[in-house]
């Protein structure tokens, strides 16, 4: 089904192009106003769809969007953000450390443009490595009972290195998220 863009608008049409931080502010209101256009109208656009649309290279695009998602806390949905593909940071991750800094599930799926069900989803895969991690269970192992690859595995095992260093700020975590420990002797 086709999708209806606006690549520019009369605002975009009057703002002075004098220097680069003018045309990378252009490009980024661009990039705002085409993928949530895109997204309204249930689409996502690929970062060669946004090159081509933008006239930017990739690596101009990347750092936009790197500077739009740093500067207000939100992914732009792409085909990169919301399919969890090409060399974005995975919304598994994002998911995460937004979740362990207090957001909600609804406050999470509006700023990256996923839906409450698919943040839990990535939440409660967090939370199966993480009972896997507290029984000590290997690596290879927890990818055998959870049907995750080692990768995904490893990801989630680096963000609990990162918050919780010990087995106690694990157990913690784990009970607050209704977790009932059992002691394994």
């Amino acid at each position: 089904m086709p999708v209806v863009l606006t690549l520019l608008t009369p605002e975009d049409l009057d703002a002075p192009l004098v220097n680069r931080g003018d045309l990378k502010a252009l490009k980024v209101r661009q990039l705002e106003r085409i993928t949530a256009e895109a997204w309204r109208q249930d689409g996502v656009l690929t970062m060669l769809d946004l090159e081509w649309l933008l006239g930017v290279n990739g690596a101009l695009l990347r750092e936009l969007l790197g500077l739009y998602q740093e500067h207000f806390g939100v992914l732009l949905p792409t085909a990169g953000t919301v399919l969890d593909m090409g060399r974005t940071l995975t919304h598994k991750t994002i998911v995460v450390e937004m979740a362990l800094q207090g957001l909600s599930t609804q406050q999470i799926a509006r700023r990256i443009y996923h839906t409450p069900e698919a943040v839990d989803h990535y939440l409660r895969a967090f939370d199966r490595v993480l009972m896997l991690r507290y029984y000590r269970v290997p690596r290879k192992a927890m990818c055998r009972v959870t049907g995750y690859s080692l990768q995904l595995v490893e990801e989630h095992l680096a963000l609990a290195d990162k918050h919780f260093p010990t087995q106690e700020a694990l157990a913690g975590y784990l009970a607050n998220r209704g977790a009932e420990l059992e002691v394994v002797g």
